[in-house]
């Protein structure tokens, strides 16, 4: 039974995901500056290491011609004007963007990346062994909100004093609905 939503979780992860994708874009924009639209082949392996992906990538495209011994990295920087660092700086929030939303981070494939938010991972779920105590404390706040109709009930804090698993939301008393979930 569902009790509960985390707005405020799932507010923060989807800023995160949003900041994921703008990163995902950002290094996609700068490849293109790079090597030409369209040039990256494996989203999943440009994502790991974009800036030795792009060198690989620049070099088989302009410079496969060149000897060996050259840094390429280098050349690749003069060239197209777009720094490695720069590239690496992207990734690094790529990455902490990804470690952030743990089980909730987009999937990646060769060519897609796919968002695994899912609002309703954040509905909050009552556990079927503390359900009765939840409804007897429910069927309390409602007997108060009643009683309201035919008495002067000018204290809810003193239900909250003697019942911790109540507590105030501005001068209702409501459930702590963190002491019912799984």
């Amino acid at each position: 039974m569902k009790i509960g939503y985390n707005t405020a979780a799932f507010e923060r992860l989807a800023q995160i995901e949003k900041e994921l994708f703008a990163a995902k874009d950002e290094l996609i924009e700068l490849s293109e500056q790079t090597c030409g639209i369209n040039k990256i082949t494996d989203l999943k392996k440009f994502l790991e290491q974009p800036g030795q992906y792009l060198v690989d990538l620049y070099r088989t495209l302009y410079l496969s011609n060149r000897p060996e011994h050259l840094d390429f990295k280098t050349i690749l920087e003069n060239e197209t004007r777009v720094s490695i660092s720069r590239i690496n700086e992207v990734k690094v929030r790529y990455d902490k963007a990804t470690l952030e939303m743990r089980n909730h981070a987009p999937t990646l494939n060769a060519d897609t990346m796919t968002s695994n938010l899912d609002p309703k991972a954040f509905d909050i779920i009552l556990d079927p062994v503390k359900k009765d105590h939840y409804n007897a404390l429910k069927s309390f706040l409602y007997a108060i909100e009643n009683l309201k109709n035919y008495t002067n009930v000018n204290s809810p804090m003193n239900f909250v004093r003697s019942i911790p698993d109540l507590t105030l939301q501005g001068l209702q008393p409501t459930i702590q609905i963190n002491k019912f979930t799984k």
